[in-house]
């Protein structure tokens, strides 16, 4: 993803809400402990089989969940060789700004991954999770989806705002879930 359109994305997202995704980089996750308001935890799966599949899937093994309100930390989702977004395989969990991070297994975070991610995402909107950006094919596309309504017209503004910031032109795209 071009840097400029990754900080666009990512002071949207960081502009409305807390931003929580998976890291490999150690660069990010020392970036990420040192920067305030910032949790960071490893991302193990919680059972054997879990931890097994995702080693065959070649997920690191040593990643971590970052969850921060900071834009420039929320820009590297878009470029960790260990999810890289690229090639589809990183997603990110929006909360609410001053909550603190929404209490998500690893297995739920990485089924996000997964071709039946929306409907995993579905099941995190009692976890306090509001909204989820899951990257498309080969990373040229941005799926979202917004479990929370009031989410929806705040993060549409902050993205689009962003973007005319930025010189980039912005679309919205509506798709119906499948029910």
């Amino acid at each position: 993803m071009l840097p400029a359109l990754a900080a666009v994305l990512a002071s949207g997202l960081a502009g409305v809400g807390r931003v929580t995704f998976a890291a490999s980089d150690p660069a990010v996750v020392a970036q990420a402990a040192a920067t305030p308001d910032t949790l960071v935890r490893p991302l193990a799966s919680g059972s054997f089989l879990a931890r097994w599949r995702q080693r065959l899937s070649g997920l690191p093994a040593t990643a971590v969940a970052v969850s921060t309100r900071q834009a420039s930390l929320a820009e590297r989702l878009f470029d960790d060789p260990g999810f890289p977004w690229w090639l589809g395989h990183q997603a990110a969990i929006l909360s609410a700004p001053r909550a603190p991070a929404p209490a998500v297994a690893a297995d739920d975070l990485l089924a996000l991954l997964e071709d039946d991610w929306a409907t995993h995402a579905a099941d995190l909107a009692g976890c306090g999770v509001d909204a989820v950006v899951r990257a498309g094919v080969d990373g040229d596309v941005l799926g979202l989806l917004v479990l929370a309504p009031a989410m929806r017209d705040p993060l549409l503004a902050a993205l689009r705002d962003a973007a005319d910031r930025a010189g980039i032109g912005w679309a919205e795209e509506p798709e119906a879930l499948p029910r």
